[in-house]
Order: structure tokens, then sequence, then C-alpha cells
């Protein structure tokens, strides 16, 4: 089952090279929207040499945790988030 998910995934990446994003992605259901974020973000995790953070999120970070560190924070776990955003869309 996970295969034939990410052979759909592989199969939208490159529809969407060829067509405009915003149709594919109104086309795609709740679930397959999840999973096509949840590959993207996985590509991300890989160091990319020549990607420099902006400074705009630099200092943005920097606010955040400054907030956190003077007002605490009430984080959860992503996997709790996940299966509770799985959970609404069903």
């Amino acid at each position: 089952m996970i295969v034939i998910h990410k052979i759909l995934i592989l199969s939208t990446l490159n529809q969407l090279i060829a067509m405009n994003h915003s149709t594919l992605i109104e086309k795609l259901s709740d679930k397959e929207k999840l999973m096509l974020m949840e590959e993207l973000w996985t590509s991300l995790r890989e160091p990319q040499a020549e990607y420099t953070t902006p400074d705009w999120h630099l200092s943005e970070l920097k606010k955040r945790e400054q907030s956190i560190s003077e007002n605490g924070s009430d984080f959860i776990d992503w996997n709790d988030a996940k299966k509770e955003i799985n959970s609404s869309i069903k």
C-alpha cells in the first residue's frame, strides 16, 4: 500500500512540473495532500549545501526562541499532531 502511495506521489510531482500547481493540488484529496507534504518535508531534511537561510528567517527564529524562554510553550509531539490532523480529515 505504501509503495502505491509513493508511486502516486511521484506521479503527482511529475504532473506538477508539467502543469499549473494549484490546479493539480486542488484535485488531490486531503489525505493525498498530506502525503505529498510529508514527502516534501522528508526531501527537505536532506542537507542542501547551496541553501542559505534568509536573514528574515533567522530573525524570526530568534524572536520565537526569546518568546518561548520568557513565556513558556505548549508544544505537542509531531506524531501526536499528525494523528490529530489525520483524524480530523476522516
